[in-house]
């Protein structure tokens, strides 16, 4: 409600059967699956006048954010941000991003695993 009832867009990472219009396609690996997907947004979905923010659940190295940045620069749309729930910072995906000049914000930043231990950012 506060951004006026923006419609929310979903990437699918298979083509479902009911997709049989044209699509903007980017390649997304899965660090924790170990494959590499096809992202997709139906064109009639995402066009140059759109203004973006990405949100992802857990932001690890990055792959997922970025292939979704992907698809909104095929359609001309502009990425007005990254949001993850729980940012790893320690693989390095976050900065990544950053350094590819997106803003990025997380609710919660894990800056190292050790022995069983999660230690989180002040």
């Amino acid at each position: 409600m506060y951004f006026d009832l923006v419609p929310v867009v979903f990437a699918k990472k298979a083509q479902p059967n009911t997709m049989t219009e044209e699509f903007y396609g980017a390649p997304v690996k899965s660090f924790t699956k170990g494959t590499v997907s096809i992202a997709r947004v139906s064109k009639n979905y995402l066009n140059a006048n759109d203004k973006v923010l990405i949100i992802d659940d857990f932001l690890a190295h990055g792959e997922a954010a970025a292939g979704l940045a992907n698809l909104v620069e095929q359609a001309g749309g502009t990425v007005c941000g990254i949001a993850a729930i729980i940012e790893k910072e320690f693989q390095g995906g976050s900065k990544k991003l950053r350094d590819a000049g997106y803003l990025v914000d997380s609710l919660a930043v894990i800056t190292k695993v050790e022995n069983g231990k999660i230690y989180f950012k002040d």
